[in-house]
């Protein structure tokens, strides 16, 4: 099947690549051979990237029109199960004019302006927040992988818990993080001021070049090469997004499978977030942003998925969160975090970016609590301890009908001993938790739910 992905604009260029991705149980470098003999007949073709990824795998194509090579690939019908042309992913973010350090004296002005802080930690009310933020965990034990620009790690912030996993950009930087906006999503994850979890391991993956984008193909290597050689509890923080991408979405889906949880932003598009990746990935806690009074900032995506049928069965049963697109607000406007300028800057970003760090850091507090806790059981918890309100937008009207969780960073899973992932249903006999029948259920499964 071939799926023509959108683009950015008209760079042609995406248009000479694609994705190839494999039925499950394809040997990667057995259908590599196979493609690289079909693409023998087109001048220019050849194979970027094999990437394996849990059960299945993914081959890049580049250097042929996919209109004239992808049909021909689609053809080995019995390895190949879908080819989508290579799109372009960018961070997710409205980057601020970096100011210059403050003096020790404002220091107190600057830990004020990290609002975001105090509002998920007392989220029931503005008028509860004081300045402080309140906590019980510090995400101990719990690795954090950030698939951006990178991470300048000797920045004070981190205290030398932040380290390079890998570099696929294909650039050879002069700095671990020549953006910045890695730097800033890292802070906010686990920076001993900033972060909301403040002793996780933080793991640079750099998918994202200095200008703050890559191809689809790249950021799905990213999330691939942290299901293989990554360690667990982890979470992984995409604040990163692009038009719909399903070979994205199913590499999350398999680093799922694989006990590795995500945290995605929305995108700033103002739009349905179910037309974006990874947004729209369903393995995903997808995030939007709202602003310290907890109004919506005007550039976040939101959204349901567009099949109500499926949104009702699947709210029947017990899992209504995954007919939601967008499943948790967070702060994401006027962020200060850590900055590349020096070990020890700061500056102030927008955009849900900012927004998803703080739910990957929450998701690494409940992790700390119970690493076997299931992806169920953790956005459960985050919806359901969280304080759920009517989203209103700057003009003061009702955004969105119903009530949204606002994060709360506090909230907590059970803990447990031994292996503790929540059974709710067979799928072909096999035990499985909700998020995976669920997942089948769209695919037409032999599924057995417990209600």
């Amino acid at each position: 099947m071939y799926v023509e992905a959108m683009h950015v604009g008209t760079q042609r260029d995406c248009r000479a690549r694609f994705i190839v991705q494999l039925k499950p149980g394809t040997a990667v470098s057995a259908a590599r051979q196979r493609i690289d003999t079909v693409l023998s007949g087109f001048v220019g073709a050849s194979i970027v990237r094999a990437i394996e990824c849990g059960e299945t795998g993914f081959v890049v194509v580049a250097g042929c029109d996919d209109v004239v090579c992808a049909p021909a690939v689609s053809a080995l019908a019995d390895l190949v199960a879908l080819v989508e042309a290579d799109g372009v992913m960018s961070l997710d973010s409205d980057a601020q004019t970096p100011p210059p350090p403050p003096p020790p004296a404002q220091i107190q002005e600057v830990l004020r302006d990290s609002w975001s802080l105090d509002a998920v930690s007392k989220p029931e009310s503005v008028e509860q927040q004081n300045g402080l933020y309140e906590y019980d965990y510090t995400g101990t034990g719990v690795n954090v992988y950030l698939l951006d620009t990178g991470i300048r790690l000797n920045h004070t912030e981190f205290g030398g818990r932040a380290r390079t996993m890998v570099s696929l950009t294909g650039e050879v930087p002069e700095c671990d993080d020549c953006n910045g906006h890695g730097t800033h999503v890292a802070g906010s994850v686990g920076g001993k001021t900033f972060g909301v979890a403040k002793n996780v391991t933080l793991h640079s993956v750099q998918v994202l070049g200095v200008n703050g984008s890559a191809f689809t193909s790249t950021v799905v290597e990213g999330v691939c090469y942290v299901g293989a050689f990554g360690v667990r509890p982890a979470v992984l923080v995409l604040s990163l997004g692009g038009f719909k991408s399903q070979p994205l979405d199913n590499a999350i889906r398999e680093v799922y499978n694989q006990g590795f949880y995500s945290a995605v932003a929305a995108g700033n598009s103002a739009d349905n977030a179910c037309d974006y990746s990874p947004a729209k990935a369903l393995f995903a806690v997808t995030v939007g942003n709202h602003d310290r009074d907890g109004v919506k900032a005007s550039t976040s995506n939101y959204g349901y998925l567009n099949t109500i049928a499926l949104k009702k069965f699947l709210s029947f049963f017990f899992f209504p969160f995954c007919s939601a697109c967008v499943k948790v607000w967070a702060p994401g406007e006027r962020i200060r975090s850590a900055y590349i300028e020096s070990e020890t800057s700061t500056t102030v970003m927008s955009g849900t970016s900012m927004a998803a760090p703080h739910v990957g850091g929450a998701m690494a507090l409940m992790l700390e609590q119970n690493p076997w806790a299931s992806f169920s059981q953790i956005l459960t918890s985050l919806q359901e301890q969280s304080k759920t309100q009517k989203l209103y937008d700057a003009n003061n009207t009702i955004f969105q009908d119903g009530r949204v969780p606002i994060l709360n960073s506090r909230a907590t899973v059970t803990p447990c001993l031994g292996h503790c992932r929540t059974t709710l249903a067979f799928i072909n006999g096999s035990e499985v938790d909700i998020a995976t029948a669920h997942f089948v259920l769209q695919d037409k499964g032999n599924v057995t739910l417990w209600v």
